[in-house]
């Protein structure tokens, strides 16, 4: 789970990730585009998944918690999409 970890691309873990816990209905696909925000493609997570984002998986204060009504994602999906952040979202 190093930061430079070759499976944390779009098109290996993220995608899965985000699909599984952030563009669902109601939520941030590309229908319901929830505050704005599309998960369900690279280039609109590439362009919504930001700082703001780390904060409301993070459950930081100030920040909305998300995923909204649910647990806080596990430490690994989060180091995973930290760690995609931090690299320049590579696809």
């Amino acid at each position: 789970n190093e930061a430079d970890d070759t499976a944390n691309v779009y098109s290996g873990k993220i995608a899965t990730l985000l699909n599984a816990n952030c563009a669902s209905s109601g939520c941030h696909n590309s229908l319901s585009r929830e505050d704005g925000k599309d998960y369900s493609n690279y280039n609109s997570a590439k362009s919504a998944f930001d700082a703001e984002a780390l904060c409301t998986i993070y459950q930081e204060s100030g920040c909305d918690a998300m995923p909204r009504g649910r647990a806080k994602l596990s430490d690994d999906v989060i180091h995973d999409l930290t760690c995609w952040v931090k690299n320049g979202y590579p696809q």
